[in-house]
């Protein structure tokens, strides 16, 4: 019933202005955010970010949106931001929404109509610009908020040169992200019938989000679509936690320029409380042509120490250097992904290239360990973790030395090295543990001790230490 009703209110309103609305919507996204830490306050604020063209007659003071639980409101924009030289505006529209309770809501913005004349959308005018996010509220898997874009959803492309772009989602909650292309939606949230995808040579990368079309053939506008799912560990499994579909234009024009080339950068592993420091290198076969080289991703974001970017304004090559200083806050079972992006100065389309890499911050491995032979007991203690968001430590043990020499990105304790878990402490301050597990007199044992974090991420393992169970004969 409510999916009719919504055809119905949303194809009324469109019906009135088919003319006024008609060549304005090019792309957008829903996006989600609980409002508080309580459990029981079900309140939800909503944005709707829309791409439009600036010379087009329409612009939508307001929209309609579907909360998926039966209500419609009608937001006022919050603000807009013009780039004139592309021809776009980025409109905001902001509401607070509250739910009953737990339940799957698919929260839906319909807007008559996309511009005219999309290759692969059949009579594009006469279909409704549609956008979709779902939203899971559940006791079990808490808090979310969802995925946030950094990169706008507009980028041109050349006839016959590859085409590529990422559109530097992160998570705030840290969730594993997943990326699959989809059909452009039309009303009421239904799938365009006829909707192609732009060529047989268009594909995106499942974990990093990269779009590639190589090549475009055709002149002309077109719209894809994808889904960018959240996925959280809980209970043993990953569950989906929510999802959003952003919709995105492409703009094909006859031109000679060649793309430049950001060369390789691998992904890493920093401790925390230590700085990352590299530099990026990025040249365009076009000699004559200057490249501009950024880059996007939560790292730049984040609430304490964000990473910076600096480079020259332009170059052939050009060279910029990320620098991170990292701190405890910044521990996370999740890489941060950051993206490069190279533009060149060409006409009349400037093209782009992309790298993305994973950073994981680790906790720093505690620090000073020992093992006291005790009776027919071993007492452990080490020192508390320089991290004090730090939740407690897993402790190790296996008999005889291994000689653990771990990988810069291998953080715990793997299974290879024979060392089993014994035991665990709960809290920072907790760094002492009593091994009495069926131990035996004259075997040498060792230990490694691990901290944990909120999110499950593991610390790097200490350092090993060794005692050796001796018989203690009466003096």
């Amino acid at each position: 019933m409510f999916p009719l009703l919504r055809s119905i209110l949303f194809l009324a309103c469109g019906l009135l202005w088919v003319s006024a609305w008609a060549t304005h919507n090019r792309a957008g996204e829903i996006i989600i955010c609980k409002l508080t830490s309580n459990p029981l306050d079900y309140r939800y604020e909503a944005t709707i970010i829309t791409y439009t063209k600036i010379s087009a007659p329409a612009d939508r003071p307001e929209l309609a949106l579907d909360w998926g639980d039966g209500a419609i409101d009608t937001i006022p924009r919050f603000s807009i931001l013009d780039d004139t030289a592309r021809d776009l505006r980025r409109n905001y529209y902001i509401a607070v929404h509250e739910y009953v309770g737990p339940g799957q809501y698919e929260l839906v913005m319909d807007d008559q109509n996309r511009n005219g004349g999309v290759e692969n959308i059949p009579n594009s005018i006469q279909q409704s610009f549609t956008i979709k996010t779902t939203l899971l509220i559940s006791p079990v898997t808490g808090h979310n908020c969802s995925v946030r874009f950094l990169n706008p959803p507009i980028q041109d492309a050349c006839i016959n040169q590859r085409w590529i772009h990422n559109p530097a989602a992160f998570d705030p909650d840290g969730d594993s992200l997943s990326y699959e292309p989809t059909v452009c939606l039309g009303l009421g949230g239904v799938p365009i019938a006829g909707y192609t995808y732009p060529g047989p040579n268009y594909s995106i990368d499942p974990t990093t989000g990269t779009i590639i079309w190589d090549a475009p053939t055709v002149q002309g506008e077109y719209n894809i679509a994808f889904i960018v799912r959240e996925w959280r560990f809980k209970n043993g499994a990953w569950q989906e936690v929510g999802s959003v579909i952003r919709d995105m234009q492409i703009t094909v024009i006859a031109c000679t320029n060649v793309p430049p080339v950001i060369a390789q950068v691998a992904d890493t592993c920093v401790e925390a409380g230590t700085i990352l420091a590299f530099n990026v290198v990025a040249s365009d076969p076009d000699a004559d042509q200057s490249v501009t080289l950024t880059a996007l991703g939560q790292p730049f974001v984040v609430a304490s120490s964000p990473a910076t970017f600096i480079g020259p304004s332009q170059g052939n090559p050009v060279t910029g250097t990320f620098n991170w200083n990292t701190v405890c806050a910044h521990v996370r079972v999740q890489p941060y992904q950051v993206v490069f992006s190279a533009i060149d100065n060409g006409t009349p389309v400037q093209l782009q290239d992309y790298r993305t890499m994973n950073i994981t911050v680790v906790g720093p491995a505690p620090q000073n360990p020992s093992a006291t032979p005790n009776g027919s007991v071993i007492d452990l203690a080490w020192d508390a973790s320089v991290c004090a968001n730090a939740t407690g430590y897993l402790i190790y043990r296996r008999s005889g030395l291994y000689g653990f020499d771990p990988d810069h990105c291998e953080t715990g304790v793997p299974a290879y090295t024979g060392y089993t878990l014994v035991g665990s402490t709960s809290g920072n301050a907790a760094t002492t543990y009593q091994d009495a597990g069926g131990l035996v007199i004259g075997n040498q044992y060792c230990y490694m001790v691990v901290a944990t974090f909120p999110d499950g991420a593991q610390s790097y393992a200490s350092e090993e230490f060794c005692t050796i169970l001796d018989r203690q004969v009466p003096v």
